[in-house]
């Protein structure tokens, strides 16, 4: 039969067990926590760069911006060109056919 003493080891001897069981899986899931969360210093870091990539996109949208306006200048001295162009053609026409007797 146990005695009172030993009912006491036993009991003394379980909670240990279930102590020690216990802080292994607390640990276990503040280390999965831990490395689930972005610590302050990741969200730091990953706000500057989310700065630097905003500057770049507006940088580049300005840049395209300004290619686009000296392309639609261009295609305006081009149509103008063109339309000199064919005038600068009837005119040598006109003279052409005023040259040559007929």
């Amino acid at each position: 039969m146990l005695l009172q003493e030993d009912i006491k080891q036993i009991s003394d001897l379980l909670d240990s067990k279930l102590d020690s069981k216990l802080q292994q899986v607390t640990d276990k899931i503040v280390d999965r926590i831990t490395v689930i969360m972005a610590t302050k210093s990741e969200l730091s870091a990953l706000d500057s760069k989310v700065d630097g990539f905003t500057e770049l996109v507006q940088g580049v949208l300005s840049s395209n911006d300004a290619a686009a306006g000296r392309v639609k200048d261009l295609d305006s001295e081009l149509s103008a060109t063109i339309i000199q162009v064919n005038e600068h053609e009837q005119w040598l026409k006109k003279i052409n056919s005023k040259a040559r007797p007929a």
